[in-house]
């Protein structure tokens, strides 16, 4: 996808730089959590249909979006980290399009209670305030406009 010319040509003042960034899906890191990645991958493909179309270029990290500029570089070495607990991990679960958009498709599903227990069993714990360190890949498109 390329980002449109004009649009950028007429708004983008010279030697403007326009930023594009995004996070992608996070992992959570530390411990030995594949399994626990795993199940809440597939928890994020359950609902992933739910989405809007265009949430491909997110999960995509903007690979197919192509600056029109000649100075360009794209970046995906920033981190973010958060510590969280199960609950704070839900409730980030809960603000997704796709989550609330699946539950108003299926409102007598209980798939963040599931969820949880999912996650609790890979984990092997029953501590809810465990901490997991969650860690968002970024990534940023950085595009500098030199002629008029």
């Amino acid at each position: 996808m390329i980002i449109s010319n004009h649009y950028l040509h007429r708004t983008l003042k010279p030697m403007g730089v326009l930023a594009v960034y995004g996070y992608a899906f996070p992992q959570i890191v530390g411990k030995d959590y594949s399994q626990v990645n795993e199940t809440f991958q597939n928890f994020y493909q359950k609902v992933r249909p739910y989405f809007p179309p265009d949430r491909i270029h997110i999960d995509n990290k903007y690979a197919n979006i192509i600056l029109p500029y000649e100075e360009k570089i794209r970046d995906e070495t920033v981190r973010i980290h958060y510590d969280w607990n199960l609950d704070r991990l839900l409730a980030y679960v809960t603000s997704w399009s796709g989550y609330i958009r699946y539950m108003e498709k299926y409102p007598n599903k209980d798939i963040l209670s599931d969820l949880r227990q999912d996650l609790l069993k890979m984990m092997k714990t029953k501590d809810e305030n465990n901490i997991l360190k969650m860690e968002f890949p970024t990534f940023i498109l950085l595009g500098r406009k030199t002629t008029e």
